[in-house]
């Protein structure tokens, strides 16, 4: 009975050694030159590749437009040779499409991932210098309150452009 009493009590001095913050992932992403140059590079690639995609699908159209339309012309054996030649070429389509959207989900990942560990290091730096105990994601879950005083965000997303010679 006596051990229960006690507990509690090491519990509320415990909990007052225990300083805690916040990072939402959201502000640190908008808010931070390098994470913006990042994204926009991304986009900007991106756009590039569905370019590349989107002159091939005009070709292709082209292709299928003008068999349909000379097919009533064409022989047998010649309409059959353009089919199965037009049917390859769509494929191959599809293989380099699902083939670019696996690089383009490899390289977003990577990207993420080079953000990731850039904000780590600068929350490390942050909980050091304000000696907190746990920083937790904002956004991740779990955090239902937390008092604005002890958002990093902020700070975070001006270390980070700090760091990477950014504003």
């Amino acid at each position: 009975m006596t051990l229960i009493p006690l507990m509690a009590g090491s519990g509320a001095a415990l909990a007052e050694d225990v300083r805690v913050g916040f990072v939402d992932m959201r502000v640190v992403m908008s808010r931070s030159v390098t994470a913006d140059e990042a994204r926009k590079s991304f986009e900007q690639a991106l756009k590039a590749e569905n370019r590349k995609f989107e002159g091939e699908k005009v070709r292709l159209q082209k292709s299928m437009d003008q068999l349909k339309r000379d097919s009533a012309i064409m022989s047998e054996s010649e309409l059959k040779k353009k089919q199965q030649t037009l049917t390859r070429e769509l494929q191959q389509y599809q293989e380099k499409g699902a083939k670019a959207k696996g690089q383009i989900d490899k390289r977003r990942q990577q990207l993420n991932n080079q953000i990731m560990r850039q904000v780590g290091v600068v929350v490390q730096e942050i909980a050091r210098e304000q000696k907190l105990t746990a920083v937790y994601e904002k956004t991740a879950g779990g955090l239902l309150y937390s008092d604005p005083a002890l958002d990093l965000s902020e700070e975070v997303a001006k270390r980070m452009d700090a760091k990477a010679g950014k504003k």
